[in-house]
């Protein structure tokens, strides 16, 4: 069974992978993110350039802003730590109720 399942959530994964997960239901806990203007607070920092820092793909960023993909933890912090703030003021949890 799918640890997630096992949480009680119904948040399906399609795919795990050291960037994160591709999340498929709409119900459940939400990942948002501050990344775009967390960015644009940086001296509009374009996504290639915060992609080079975190060793991703630019597509990877888009994906992540656009809340189409959920980090992984190593990912999370690496952007986080780019910016110069916990990893609360990256990513918030919410319920989606």
């Amino acid at each position: 069974m799918d640890p997630i399942q096992r949480s009680g959530f119904p948040i399906k994964y399609a795919n795990y992978g050291i960037y994160g997960a591709s999340i498929q239901a709409n119900k459940g806990p939400i990942l948002r993110n501050q990344i775009r203007r967390l960015r644009f607070d940086h001296g509009e920092m374009i996504q290639q350039d915060l992609a080079e820092r975190v060793q991703v793909t630019r597509q990877t960023i888009i994906a992540l802003e656009a809340n189409q993909n959920a980090p992984s933890l190593l990912l999370a912090f690496r952007i986080a730590r780019v910016f110069g703030v916990p990893v609360e003021q990256v990513f918030q949890y919410e319920f989606d109720s």
